[in-house]
């Protein structure tokens, strides 16, 4: 036994995987061995215990139950609207795909799944070691680079989360050290390619938003070599999962919501879009606006969230009255939004860029969350947890000159590499979620932040320790 575990693990590994696990096991203890949770957690939750009680996640009585009318608003967290509609058995109303409940319906439970996901994060240091090595970085430097990213508190306080963060930063990472491997210029077995779609297919299942990952991936392969051999290539089949399970299960809410969307979230998402000019709006959505309105005004006098504005209305049952279903009034919102965007354009795309993409870069702060169990711990707790996103926050915006820099070279020198890859993927993911919602933005780039940190250390090492080769290539090009 302990043959094969020293075979798949240098000492290195082996020495990571112990300071890991203590890393956890003594947060875990001062935080007093607790799951966390917040209000997204309790749908993630309930749509495992559906899939728990049926065994499988399309079996018909998951759903089988008729909707009834009884659409009392009780509003004790953000939400007691879907709370209140999935309390019927059985109900179903889409507002989560199946990737993390599936997960936590594997792990047995919350705690079941935050146990799976300390595993992970370990498992995740791991692919980070690696894929520094594949980077060419040395051997010490890489292990100590990911130790020193491990003792960011936000890493393990996510996999602390009934949320699906921690998950994804696994499945990232596992994509990112396929590309430090070279993926997307060698030519891989039809296995492997079915292997990636896999693993994207599964990550749009988690966050259906991700669904852009693999064609911004195979768009930047057509940019490096753009002829017809590079479109009709085995390298096809990584679309292939993440398009079917995203459109497939697009097509399972609407069998049971009328409405063909990946979640039913979604008009919530675009009348958030909305928030700094919702007054703006067509007057036959007065009914949304003045409570909308009413309640960001009240939100900013409380120094409270503008962006959670709309739940908060929801919440306090300004819509009870209407004694609609959620799907139907997420759809009304998202009818309300789609106009008042297209007559207030400018206003959408000032709180696009002022708001959304720019809170992407601002690091979110996950500790606000959590207390643990003795205060003095957790004041030095979150004096620490605060430092190390102000931190984050400098290496974001210090990332932006130098990833665009990248880019300019992938367009313009044709360099192709880690760095210009994921330089243009972190631009298109902070551009696409500004522009779907707004609201904790910031979440969306915890995934990307140690790709950041590696960005950084290859732009170090390339061209302020190697200067000369500013206008070459650079180390490391897949092309070369």
């Amino acid at each position: 036994m302990s043959f094969t575990f020293y075979k798949y693990f240098s000492k290195n590994e082996l020495r990571l995987i112990l300071i890991c696990v203590f890393i956890r096991l003594f947060l875990f203890s001062l935080y007093g061995f607790k799951v966390s949770e917040c209000p997204d957690s309790w749908a993630f939750n309930h749509f495992s215990e559906k899939i728990s009680e049926h065994g499988k996640l399309y079996f018909d009585k998951l759903f089988d139950e008729q909707k009834d009318n009884d659409h009392n608003l009780n509003t004790n967290t953000n939400n007691a609207f879907i709370e209140k509609e999935q309390s019927k058995k059985g109900s179903f109303i889409g507002e989560r795909s199946p990737g993390y409940p599936l997960f936590i319906f594997i792990a047995t439970g919350k705690s079941g799944a935050v146990i799976l996901q300390f595993l992970l994060g370990i498992l995740t240091a791991l692919i980070w070691y690696r894929t520094l090595l594949k980077l060419k970085f040395s051997f010490d430097f890489s292990f100590f680079t990911v130790v020193l990213l491990q003792c960011f508190l936000s890493i393990f306080i996510y996999e602390t989360f009934i949320l699906v963060e921690a998950l994804v930063l696994f499945f990232i990472s596992i994509i990112a050290y396929h590309i430090s491997d070279e993926y997307l210029t060698k030519e891989k077995s039809i296995r492997f390619e079915i292997y990636f779609s896999f693993i994207l297919g599964y990550l749009v299942l988690i966050k259906p938003f991700f669904v852009v990952i693999p064609c911004i991936l195979f768009a930047l392969r057509f940019i490096n070599k753009p002829s017809i051999k590079t479109i009709l290539n085995r390298k096809l089949i990584i679309l292939i999962a993440p398009l079917v399970l995203f459109f497939g299960w697009s097509l399972v809410v609407q069998k049971f919501t009328g409405y063909y969307t990946s979640t039913t979230y979604f008009g919530i998402n675009k009348i958030q879009n909305c928030v700094y000019f919702a007054e703006k709006g067509p007057k036959e959505y007065d009914w949304i606006i003045e409570p909308y309105v009413r309640h960001r005004e009240i939100a900013i006098k409380k120094n409270e969230d503008p962006s959670m504005s709309i739940w908060f209305a929801i919440n306090a049952g300004e819509f009870k009255y209407k004694n609609m279903e959620f799907a139907d009034l997420s759809n009304e919102f998202g009818k309300f939004a789609d106009a008042t965007i297209k007559a207030n354009f400018q206003d959408y795309l000032k709180q696009v860029i002022t708001k959304s993409w720019l809170d992407f870069w601002i690091t979110f702060d996950i500790k606000d969350f959590i207390k643990f169990e003795n205060q003095n711990t957790d004041f030095w707790i979150t004096k620490i947890s605060t430092f190390q996103n102000l931190l984050f926050t400098i290496l974001k915006f210090l990332f932006l000159p130098i990833s665009l820099f990248y880019i300019y070279m992938l367009l313009v020198k044709k360099m192709f590499n880690f760095q210009t890859v994921f330089s243009v993927l972190i631009w298109c993911i902070s551009l696409l979620q500004a522009l779907t919602t707004y609201g904790t933005n910031g979440k969306y780039s915890f995934p990307f932040e140690y790709l950041i940190v590696f960005i950084l250390l290859l732009f170090v090492r390339d061209y302020v320790l190697n200067s000369n080769l500013i206008w070459n290539k650079g180390n490391n090009s897949f092309s070369k």
